[in-house]
């Protein structure tokens, strides 16, 4: 329309810089979006594996913060036992799908102190015991 002289020179510029800003802008936008795409699909990768491996029963190598923190919604430490008395070792995973898991610690404490003995039942030079 410029070369036909249709429109004057300072139309066509100010078209031109108006129509440049909106490139810039939409090109940026795309770039959000795509950016978004990725770690959406990344998280979904992880949400996968994560659910393949409660699936199958496997021991997780490594923890993974974003998957956990897209499943649980809270963790309570403490609580009552059924009878009302307090329970400092009972462990309360509240899922954001509502589902409560309690886990007793007292157990696996329990356990450790009964792998950490030797042959002759005396405490192992690296017993837990003194922790708190």
């Amino acid at each position: 329309m410029r070369s036909e002289s249709i429109i004057d020179k300072d139309t066509y510029e100010s078209k031109f810089i108006e129509l440049s800003e909106k490139i810039e802008e939409l090109a940026s936008n795309k770039k959000d979006l795509e950016n978004e795409a990725i770690d959406e699909k990344n998280l979904k990768d992880r949400l996968k594996e994560f659910k393949r491996t409660i699936e199958s029963n496997e021991v997780l190598q490594k923890f993974d913060r974003y998957v956990f923190e897209s499943i649980i919604e809270k963790v309570i430490v403490g609580g009552y036992e059924e009878d009302g008395t307090p329970n400092p070792y009972k462990v309360t995973f509240v899922y954001k799908t509502g589902f409560n898991n309690s886990l007793d610690i007292t157990e696996q404490k329990n356990s450790k102190k009964k792998k950490t003995k030797n042959q002759d039942n005396n405490p192992c030079s690296h017993s837990d015991t003194d922790t708190r």
